[in-house]
């Protein structure tokens, strides 16, 4: 679940910062014409916000924490380590009470898919002490479900009364 949102997360981070890296680059060819890198030398100097934009661009497409690349990287590997640790982290989970916050947490979740995969989790790998909570959460899922159903396709009417 964390993983899968993880991954999507990453692909739109790199298709936007690699789209920004190439658009900078493509601005620095466009003056001129040329790809050595010794041509460049001063830059930061004469285009101080250009070259933030560069590195900014640059921090968020390797990853680093504050930047786009880095929520997605952690979301997939967090997802990956709770799915593959399960058994070493219930423990810890339940003896801090942080079983329930966590199974409360899913309620946040809001659409069908998601609901059959906590209750999937859930099955193979049970917390006793969080069972009504669980009930509670998957309950906020399926009437979140059922709003958004109802009001999809009021909302797309209304856009398309409003742009027409």
């Amino acid at each position: 679940m964390r993983a899968g949102s993880g991954a999507v997360f990453t692909m739109l981070s790199h298709g936007l910062t690699t789209g920004a890296l190439f658009l900078l680059v493509g601005m620095l060819y466009d003056r001129r014409h040329t790809y050595e890198l010794s041509d460049f030398r001063g830059i930061w100097k004469a285009a101080p916000v250009f070259g933030g934009l560069f590195v900014a661009a640059t921090f968020a497409s390797i990853g680093l924490p504050g930047f786009s690349g880095f929520v997605g990287e952690f979301l997939s590997l967090l997802g990956a380590f709770l799915t593959s640790r399960w058994s070493a982290l219930e423990p810890k989970i339940t003896i801090s009470g942080g079983d329930t916050r966590l199974v409360n947490a899913l309620g946040a979740f809001c659409d069908a898919p998601a609901r059959d995969a906590v209750k999937a989790f859930f099955a193979a790998h049970p917390l006793p002490g969080a069972s009504r909570t669980l009930e509670q959460a998957i309950e906020r899922i399926d009437g979140c479900g059922a709003l958004r159903e109802r009001q999809t396709p009021v909302v797309a009417d209304w856009l398309a009364r409003g742009s027409g």
